[in-house]
């Protein structure tokens, strides 16, 4: 058993060891860091560029071939070439700065200067958020999405189980009766992997699905959601959301950021990561004021796949959404950060899931400016575990 499940399960209680455990949580994420003065030098000099990438290549040569690899799969994905410079800048930017290869497409990194990889918030700096805003025990309350509905379950509006052993078949027996049709996920999941529309009408053998669910592990069944006509019409074929990022300060709740996340056709999935598009929201009115941008560095003034335009669109009850968040965000206590996805129905907003780890490339990519200032200057006022340096 390691330490910090040791400390998790026999001293939750203990603000010392829990600040502890999210301190040296944050000193592994800035681990492979690079000092500031080498990266400005590197910046400036391609030939410097390269012996810092050949040099982190023989200190971290797991992390260097992870991201290659990322790199390779992302590009191919995104149907772009991805040339010798290019993926040494990649990689250099990993090092320099913690973005991943799908940030550095998304956000135009290849052109941009020190000064505007700068104004960017990376994959590494939102986990350093995360861990810094979040205390490292509570934040387990997002990332187990059992835990999460039980929480939350009367913002969920819709009927739902865990399958963990063998004693759940008569409970899941009633289940797929009154939701023969059912959305299955992983307790533990990100960027909607493993989400699917399961389809039991008819089946002969109910024990036998059963048995091949529990052999996934851990996984919760939900009635699907009937999203809006409005959402629907957005892509019918996917249940359509809003991520809203909040921030817990010691003025209140906080809705830092919205944007719509919409699925392709025949896609039952919404995320950017799965190939979702993402709209930028004015949190102010719920009007879409961007154009559609996937993670491959596309933009789409319309749906792709048939036509259906996002700016000028109003979102529904967005007032009413707004509070729904700050009420829902400020009756949690050890987590200051969180994003929400909602959804919208015949009968309002019902919660889809929340996020304790929430990454920050949504409203970067539906924006095309970097948010780390404006995220630090909000920050200084936020209920943080650790102080957070980024």
């Amino acid at each position: 058993m390691s330490l910090k499940t040791l400390i998790r399960s026999y001293c939750p209680n203990i603000p010392f060891l829990r600040r502890s455990m999210s301190a040296a949580k944050v000193r592994s994420l800035k681990a492979i860091q690079l000092p500031e003065e080498q990266i400005s030098k590197a910046e400036n000099s391609e030939a410097e560029k390269a012996r810092v990438v050949a040099s982190l290549r023989e200190r971290w040569n797991a992390q260097y071939d992870k991201v290659v690899g990322m790199a390779q799969a992302h590009y191919s994905k995104a149907d772009r070439m991805l040339d010798d410079g290019e993926l040494q800048d990649i990689l250099f930017c990993f090092f320099a700065y913690g973005f991943n290869p799908d940030e550095y497409l998304s956000y135009g990194l290849k052109a941009a200067n020190l000064e505007k990889r700068l104004s960017y918030i990376s994959s590494r700096d939102t986990n350093v958020i995360v861990y810094s805003l979040n205390d490292i025990v509570d934040i387990d309350l997002f990332y187990d999405k059992w835990k999460t509905y039980e929480r939350f379950a009367e913002y969920y509006q819709r009927s739902a189980m865990l399958i963990d052993k063998e004693s759940d078949y008569t409970a899941f027996a009633r289940f797929i009766q009154a939701h023969p049709k059912f959305v299955k996920k992983a307790v533990r999941l990100s960027k909607g992997q493993s989400v699917a529309l399961v389809d039991a009408t008819g089946v002969d053998d109910p024990s036998a699905l059963f048995a091949e669910l529990l052999e996934g592990g851990r996984t919760i069944l939900e009635e699907p959601i009937v999203q809006s006509d409005l959402m629907s019409k957005l892509n019918e074929t996917s249940v359509n959301t809003v991520r809203c990022i909040t921030l817990k300060t010691n003025e209140g709740v906080e809705v830092l950021y919205t944007f719509l996340k919409v699925g392709r056709k025949g896609s039952f999935v919404d995320n950017g990561g799965a190939g979702g598009l993402l709209v930028g929201i004015d949190k102010e009115t719920g009007m879409l004021i961007t154009d559609a941008r996937d993670e491959f560095a596309n933009a789409y003034p319309s749906h792709p796949d048939h036509g259906y335009d996002f700016k000028g669109l109003k979102l529904p009850e967005w007032d009413g959404l707004m509070e729904l968040t700050k009420s829902i965000s400020a009756g949690i206590s050890g987590i200051s950060y969180i994003g929400w996805d909602f959804a919208h129905t015949e009968h309002g907003w019902v919660v889809v899931e929340g996020n304790g780890g929430s990454q920050l490339i949504g409203p970067q990519i539906v924006f095309q400016e970097g948010i780390k200032q404006h995220f630090l200057d909000i920050a200084e006022s936020a209920e943080a575990v650790i102080p957070l340096v980024l």
